[in-house]
């Protein structure tokens, strides 16, 4: 069975906003139409695969501008329970892996991975130089091998040059956060002073992709691995 519902919703700080809710057979998802299409919620076959932040849904904001503005674009992609588990590992093409502050420094050997959660365990944010092909593309993989289910994420580094991960193992907030961007982790400040601030001007249209797929079964999850080998020839194949 699949259908495309229009909602809105109608309780707290989501009063308001309004959002599509799409199944197409095994997979269901919910695309926020007030937040740029924003992916709200997914699961596949029943099971949840994206964390949804306390705060939960915000209603939406407007803005108008005439003037060249800042264009500062982050896709943050939040990965959950029960598809996050301990056993859930992280393949990205990573030429370089830098800590983003002194809280994450010691921990980028242990990025591809998650321990099993802690009391208060502070977040770690790790800066990722991403391999790339000839074509400028580039994917990461998240694999739950109990599951046997997998995610691939695909965009091009002409649009997001910058890759973060966010990860977080303290209990409560077990999730890793993907984050391709247009702008480094360090802020406006950092590109003002490099020169280099992405700008858009009035009217002006970008239109940015990126591409989600859920790999079903090992047959699936092997074949996009043997890929990821192809862009990254220092990986290792595992099931």
């Amino acid at each position: 069975m699949a259908y495309i519902r229009k909602v809105t919703c109608e309780e707290g700080r989501s009063t308001g906003l309004r959002m599509f809710d799409v199944k197409n057979e095994c997979l269901q998802y919910q695309v926020m139409c007030d937040k740029c299409l924003d992916v709200a919620g997914l699961t596949y076959k029943g099971i949840n695969m994206n964390f949804l932040s306390k705060p939960g849904l915000q209603g939406r904001n407007h803005y108008d501008t005439f003037r060249e503005e800042p264009l500062m674009l982050l896709y943050h992609i939040n990965l959950g329970y029960p598809f996050l588990t301990p056993a859930t590992k992280l393949y990205i093409p990573t030429k370089k892996v830098a800590p983003r502050d002194e809280a994450s420094a010691g921990h980028e050997a242990d990025y591809d991975h998650m321990d099993r959660p802690k009391k208060n365990e502070p977040e770690y944010v790790f800066i990722h130089d991403i391999k790339k092909t000839k074509d400028k593309r580039t994917w990461v993989l998240a694999v739950n091998p109990d599951l046997k289910l997998g995610l691939k994420i695909e965009y091009s580094t002409k649009n997001f040059p910058y890759f973060m991960e966010w990860k977080s193992t303290a209990a409560g907030d077990y999730v890793i956060g993907l984050e391709p961007s247009n702008s480094s982790v360090y802020g406006r400040g950092l590109h003002e002073k490099n020169g280099d601030l992405h700008m858009l001007k009035p009217f002006e249209k970008e239109r940015n992709e990126l591409i989600f797929t859920v790999l079903d079964g090992e047959e699936e999850i092997r074949a996009e691995l043997e890929k990821f080998n192809r862009i990254n020839c220092e990986a290792v194949i595992r099931l």
